[in-house]
């Protein structure tokens, strides 16, 4: 990744890097990802220790897929803050995205042991065993997050799919109409329905959702 280039000839005042870390700030919340990156290299570079500044550059490389970068960051990150959820959580998809897989899971399989709370961890896990076809297990983690956090459709609705793959339709009808009853145009949901009512011949129930 090519970094804007700072005058730093002269070692930054604390106020230069203030301003600079709140321009930073800015374009995180806004997502220019490069030029918070590349204010945020900055800032790592003059203030090592600075270990927010550093969590928010691995966010924004892995924001713009740089997983090398990302995967520098946050295992700098780890070298001071070891058991930090949220970094091995991180770790652990930037591991995934470049196909490293050993690594994502043994980081995965920490952050479950150690946080068990942490809820972006099996999300994140089950995703990954969606993308390898591993059903099963994604099934078990969404159930898991679904049963702490019943109202969270976008985790019903995968669990829903998952089901819905692994030809179980009676619990992927439960799970979309339960969706349904609170959202009741949400179009995923709704095509999925009609889709499985087709597999199961049932032609005025598909007509109807469609």
């Amino acid at each position: 990744m090519t970094l804007l280039v700072l005058n730093d000839s002269i070692q930054p005042t604390a106020w230069r890097l203030k301003k600079i870390y709140e321009d930073a700030r800015h374009a995180f919340r806004e997502k220019n990802w490069y030029k918070a990156a590349s204010l945020l290299y900055y800032i790592h570079q003059q203030t090592p220790d600075f270990h927010y500044a550093l969590f928010q550059l691995g966010i924004a490389q892995m924001s713009m897929h740089h997983w090398r970068g990302a995967e520098e960051s946050f295992e700098k990150l780890r070298q001071d803050i070891p058991w930090d959820a949220d970094i091995i959580c991180n770790l652990a998809i930037v591991y995934w995205k470049q196909k490293k897989l050993k690594k994502s899971l043994s980081f995965f399989r920490f952050n479950l042991k150690h946080h068990p709370h942490h809820l972006e961890t099996p999300n994140n896990l089950a995703n990954l065993y969606v993308e390898y076809q591993r059903l099963a297990k994604a099934i078990q983690l969404y159930a898991l997050i679904l049963y702490r956090q019943p109202k969270r459709y976008d985790i019903r609705f995968n669990l829903a799919a998952c089901l819905q793959k692994k030809g179980w339709l009676d619990d992927a009808i439960f799970h979309y109409r339960q969706i349904l009853q609170e959202h009741p145009t949400h179009y995923d949901s709704l095509y999925n329905l009609a889709c499985l009512y087709w597999q199961k011949k049932d032609l005025t129930a598909a007509l109807f959702y469609l």
